[in-house]
């Protein structure tokens, strides 16, 4: 059988436990991430390509997309009425049970709309599950001072990942911050409704990514990794029939 086109498909890793960034910078090709601001997100992108060169790799060989979760308007008011109007369909008391089991914590015997203190929550090695993700949840609580109901909304919409709401061109600056920040090689695109804010996204946000220079104006190749501008990787069968 030859080889594919790609040589091999693109290995996507997810992870950002120690030992999940290990794997990323040991087999991983595209990162898929969630990280909540700049600053977590630059931590994160500067730790994984630090390993790469333990494993004979190089930056270039690994591509890291945080995931963005976007409500778009085309004014930061209508944004706001779209994210409201979202939120109105959120379950809160189930998702109050779901959300208490996950931090240890009765949400549903607690105001709803006081900022929620976490301290007594259940840490992060003591879950049975995704570690990081539950680390990364107590921290937004901590930073922005979450109620629970605001907490609810957060996940039901973003699931962890940065909750961006607004017009296209404040999306666009985030993307360019994080792009050129070194903060992010690529995104994995999370649009709140489908129909909705992912046309608003090709329409508006995609020619102002290009028109900064920061998006491509044409297909590099036929694959999904040409796209990703990854190298197709070596044959390790000839390799080892050239050694022998």
């Amino acid at each position: 059988v030859s080889r594919p086109p790609q040589g091999h498909p693109v290995i996507i890793q997810s992870g950002s436990s120690e030992e999940g960034k290990e794997k990323a910078a040991k087999w991983g090709e595209l990162i898929f991430t969630a990280q909540l601001s700049f600053e977590h997100a630059r931590e994160f992108y500067a730790d994984v390509k630090s390993r790469l060169a333990k494993f004979g790799r190089s930056p270039e060989d690994v591509k890291i997309a945080p995931g963005v979760f976007f409500i778009l308007g085309d004014t930061h008011d209508e944004a706001l009425e779209n994210e409201a109007q979202l939120n109105s369909f959120v379950d809160t008391k189930t998702a109050a049970n779901r959300l208490s089991v996950r931090l240890g914590i009765d949400l549903l015997s607690l105001p709803l709309d006081k900022p929620l203190s976490v301290e007594n929550a259940r840490r992060a090695d003591e879950v049975n599950g995704p570690r990081s993700r539950h680390q990364l949840i107590l921290e937004m609580v901590k930073r922005e001072s979450l109620t629970p109901r605001q907490l609810i909304h957060r996940l039901a919409g973003g699931r962890g990942h940065y909750h961006f709401v607004g017009t296209p061109a404040k999306l666009a600056d985030h993307i360019e911050e994080w792009f050129t920040g070194n903060a992010a090689d690529a995104f994995n695109l999370m649009p709140s409704v489908y129909k909705r804010d992912f046309p608003l996204f090709i329409k508006h946000v995609v020619p102002e990514l290009q028109r900064r220079g920061l998006f491509r104006t044409a297909y590099a190749g036929e694959t999904l990794r040409d796209s990703l501008g990854l190298k197709r990787p070596v044959n390790v069968l000839t390799k080892e029939l050239i050694a022998a």
